[in-house]
């Protein structure tokens, strides 16, 4: 077995990412001034796109997934929004007796910007069925847009929250398509990372393989299925609608899998292990190596890098969000974390072409991963 390689050496030093202001440094301004994105261009073609089928369901079984969702997402901001006066003291008045950094006070701002995103998410979901979906380019435009918008106002909503601080480097990698990228997994919150750093900042339309249970999300399920998206369950018959999505693949697209198929965590890693070791599976030996990551799931994979040998593949990776549960947003431990973000591409030349040696070189990429985690693995800061 081979022993684990080096982490990519950085080609550019880390940028600091703060909370958008009017005034800041450059590179401050750079990735965090609204008016600076790079602009939702409009699909030239939208025929070209893959058909918006990422689920298989039915519209009856949509319809019943979301006559429970959204009434209980309304109600759910209904009754923080009614507690608030309420809540908001008595919170603060647990966290200043129990020393906790004001984790109660910053848990419960949270869930109230995270159910107003979902609220008005829903509202103008719906103005937008109603004013756009009789123009295919326009309407595909605008749900990129809100997707970006919606990620965007949740990812520094919450690094302000939690007095978070941002280093990323290897951006310039994320900055056009097409590209297949594969993303490390370890908290529900990461999803908003590639939605910010590479939809929000560079434009780049992404395609995404997610798992099905985030459908309980009323706006990761609307907007995932208006756009070219696959929910997967983890069967074989997902992976032709996985193919599909890197199909048609301009410059200014992207598909994106989480290739480890689940969350990170010690627990799910030795679950895995034994499970690989009853089993007496050959990859068991290479599945061990791997310390901050899951073992990458090659079905999905494999499937996007045959379905387009002309895209580019970009790895990000990240740390720092390891606590970023949600039993541990009220405990205090996420309070000032420091989030590193690493990106890194591989022209589309240099992916093996044979299916034996492609999966290995994904596993050597995926070492690379582990191993930038471990020389880079993030602690909370001092307030």
């Amino acid at each position: 077995m081979q022993s684990p390689r080096s982490a990519p050496a950085h080609p550019k030093p880390l940028i600091i990412v703060a909370f958008p202001r009017r005034s800041g440094t450059q590179s401050q301004q750079m990735i965090n001034s609204p008016d600076e994105l790079a602009p939702i261009a409009e699909p030239a073609d939208p025929d070209q796109l893959p058909l918006p089928d990422a689920t298989g369901q039915s519209f009856l079984r949509r319809a019943r997934r979301r006559a429970i969702t959204i009434p209980a997402v309304l109600l759910a901001w209904c009754a923080v929004v009614a507690l608030a006066p309420i809540m908001f003291p008595a919170a603060l008045i647990a966290d200043v007796v129990r020393y906790r950094r004001f984790a109660l006070v910053r848990g419960y701002a949270f869930l109230l910007l995270y159910l107003s995103c979902e609220v008005f998410g829903i509202a103008i979901l719906t103005w937008l069925l109603f004013r756009y979906s009789r123009k295919p380019a326009t309407f595909i435009a605008r749900n990129f847009a809100l997707q970006c918008w919606w990620s965007r106002l949740l990812f520094y909503g919450g690094i302000r929250i939690y007095g978070m601080k941002v280093e990323a480097d290897g951006l310039e990698n994320l900055a056009q398509g097409p590209m297949v990228a594969f993303v490390r997994h370890v908290s529900p919150f990461d999803n908003l990372i590639p939605s910010v750093f590479v939809a929000d900042l560079y434009g780049v339309r992404l395609r995404w393989v997610m798992n099905h249970s985030v459908m309980r999300d009323p706006c990761i399920d609307i907007l995932g299925n208006r756009l070219p998206n696959a929910f997967v369950t983890g069967l074989v018959r997902d992976i032709r609608r996985v193919r599909s999505l890197a199909s048609g693949l301009g410059p200014q697209d992207g598909v994106l899998i989480y290739p480890e198929g689940g969350l990170f965590s010690p627990k799910n890693r030795q679950r895995l292990l034994d499970k690989l070791r009853a089993a007496r599976d050959p990859d068991y030996e290479r599945a061990a190596a791997f310390r901050n990551v899951l073992p990458p799931r090659l079905g999905g994979s494999l499937a996007l890098l045959e379905a387009n040998t002309d895209a580019d593949v970009v790895f990000i990776v990240h740390t720092g969000l390891e606590d970023a549960q949600y039993r541990k947003l009220l405990s205090g431990e996420f309070i000032g974390a420091r989030l590193r973000i690493h990106a890194w591409r591989v022209a589309a030349s240099e992916v093996p072409a044979d299916r034996k040696a492609r999966g290995a070189w994904l596993f050597e990429q995926w070492t690379n991963a582990d191993a930038w985690i471990d020389a880079n693995r993030s602690t909370a800061l001092p307030l």
